[in-house]
């Protein structure tokens, strides 16, 4: 559904990802526990996601940052949101009739 609704906020035929992507599927799910004592925490290092697409829940917890301008900016968790990540696959999609494909984050 999510890919179906990405086609069409794109102007491309529904079902052009499912099409063009192999059959084989990976679901990994994390859970991080929000840290109660803030001068323990670690950052996670500069990282892109190498899938297609990244479905975050931020659970009311602040840290996910993305870059904008050349500056890290905080992403503010919206409550009872999901944020859509499009990862290194997606952006090497043959969507060259796209000019300036997606550099956004899609909250749905």
């Amino acid at each position: 559904m999510i890919l179906n609704l990405l086609c069409e906020g794109l102007g491309i035929e529904q079902g052009h990802f499912e099409a063009n992507l192999s059959k084989t599927q990976l679901f990994s799910v994390n859970h991080h526990i929000p840290c109660l004592d803030l001068s323990m925490t670690l950052g996670h290092f500069e990282h892109c996601d190498g899938n297609l697409i990244t479905t975050l829940h931020q659970c009311d917890v602040p840290g996910l940052q993305a870059l904008k301008d050349d500056k890290w900016i905080g992403v503010q968790p919206i409550p009872h949101a999901f944020v859509i990540k499009l990862g290194v696959q997606f952006k090497q999609t043959n969507l060259n009739h796209l000019t300036d494909l997606v550099r956004a984050w899609f909250v749905l």
